[in-house]
């Protein structure tokens, strides 16, 4: 299908039809049939529509020939007209067919191939061994590509782009290391992106690669900073600030991917840091129920969040990459008179007797909820776990000779798996030091 980005709608008129939902040209011109659902009246439906299939044609051109499909230069045989509703479609990959033609159903891979293809898949490490194990599925360890959508949600500060800083550098560790060697796509859509704290965390990289030979002479001497400097080169920041360019980032990954797959550099790994800033500023809301501004706003609100998912998701299948999205917290308002862990009184006994009752939850509601492949809840762990971390880390230090015990430095977060296709639930410890994210407790 042709995304509507490349149409040639004004920027504002594409901003406000990507609002709501609407991606594609075709997906536009089957609105267009009741234009004042868009608030358009009949005469802006009509230019429109016209004006949209004008592009079909020009871009049919591009398939049949200079002069289109009634160019007697290019054989017309069972050729589709643009104009018919078996018009031409460009995927989401630029990719073109028709879409009268016959499209292929699934891989046809038997389940044996695709289980000897996952045993050869490594994990991109988070560096902290609980939190690997805690991620991976069946002994692969982290983030695996090709699973889907990874989700990390949490309070502000609790160290989601820590994590994630963490990830697009670790990718790029060497084959011979576990592992995956390929670079990085980093969307920043709050502006939380901060080069010099990436630069400190790929020279704790480094230097950790160097004590296994993944890295120059030249790093180990502490001497050259080259692995230090490949190592931002291969972590490509996008920076967008609002939804319209969001889309237009995630209608172009596809293309950029391929590119540089084209020029021997892979790409591994695409963060979206955070889902939540656009959509909130957008479209209002951002609460556990979905936002506010009635039922017609939800519902397209709900259609873009379901778009949006669904092309990460394909991307990962089709490209064999991992994705890596965060999510912000809200405040969810319950009523009733029930309270759970968690749940705390907001205003007493109101009128009747009811008290309403509120809890903190990820926001985009049930729509992104069962999007997410996995779902990682991310908070600060508690003054008794914090104690259990200490003694447990004291013990590991014991075993080993002529090591002495450290300090506890960071304080430890915990990550809460709360949703896999692949996995148990579970907790993990981890801690943000300097370098890096590490195992919780000892320096």
């Amino acid at each position: 299908m042709r995304p509507l980005i490349h149409s040639s709608l004004s920027f504002k008129q594409q901003e406000k039809f990507l609002k709501q939902g609407i991606q594609t040209v075709e997906d536009l011109l089957q609105r267009l049939t009741q234009p004042t659902e868009l608030g358009l009246s009949e005469e802006e439906g009509r230019h429109l529509n016209a004006v949209l299939r004008r592009d079909l044609e020009e871009a049919a051109k591009t398939v049949y020939g200079k002069g289109g499909p009634g160019d007697p230069s290019v054989s017309n045989a069972g050729v589709i007209h643009p104009s018919d509703p078996k018009r031409m479609r460009l995927d989401a990959q630029g990719n073109r067919s028709l879409a009268g033609a016959p499209r292929p159903v699934g891989t046809g891979e038997t389940a044996l191939s695709l289980l000897e293809k996952a045993k050869d898949c490594s994990g991109i490490s988070t560096l902290s061994r609980d939190l690997d194990e805690l991620l991976g599925p069946y002994g692969r360890r982290g983030v695996v590509p090709g699973s889907g959508i990874y989700e990390f949600t949490g309070v502000p500060g609790v160290g989601k782009t820590q994590l994630c800083m963490q990830l697009a550098l670790s990718v790029q560790t060497p084959r011979h290391l576990g592992g995956l060697e390929k670079e990085s796509v980093y969307i920043d859509t709050e502006g939380s992106f901060l080069v010099d704290r990436c630069s400190d965390m790929a020279k704790g990289i480094a230097q950790r690669l160097a004590g296994n030979g993944g890295v120059s002479a030249g790093v180990r001497a502490g001497g050259s900073l080259t692995d230090v400097r490949r190592l931002l080169d291969g972590v490509h920041l996008w920076r967008v600030f609002d939804l319209c360019e969001l889309l237009c980032c995630l209608q172009q990954l596809p293309q950029f991917v391929r590119q540089r797959k084209e020029k021997g550099k892979e790409v591994g790994l695409v963060v979206l840091d955070s889902l939540t800033f656009p959509l909130r500023h957008s479209h209002g809301g951002g609460g556990g129920g979905g936002g506010g501004g009635g039922g017609e706003e939800m519902a397209k609100r709900a259609r873009l969040i379901s778009s949006i998912a669904q092309q990460l998701r394909g991307l990962s299948a089709s490209a064999g990459l991992a994705v890596v999205v965060t999510n912000q917290f809200t405040t969810k308002v319950y009523g009733g008179s029930s309270s759970g862990g968690g749940v705390f009184n907001l205003g007493g006994q109101g009128d009747g007797g009811r008290r309403e009752t509120s809890a903190l939850a990820p926001a985009l509601g049930v729509t992104w909820e069962h999007s997410a492949t996995v779902r990682v809840e991310l908070d600060w762990a508690s003054s008794d776990e914090t104690a259990v971390i200490r003694e447990r880390q004291a013990s590991r230090q014991r075993e080993r000779e002529g090591v002495q015990a450290g300090t506890l430095g960071d304080w430890p977060r915990k990550a809460r798996l709360v949703k896999s296709n692949c996995g148990p639930q579970g907790t993990a410890f981890f801690s943000i030091t300097t370098d890096g994210v590490r195992d919780a407790g000892v320096l």
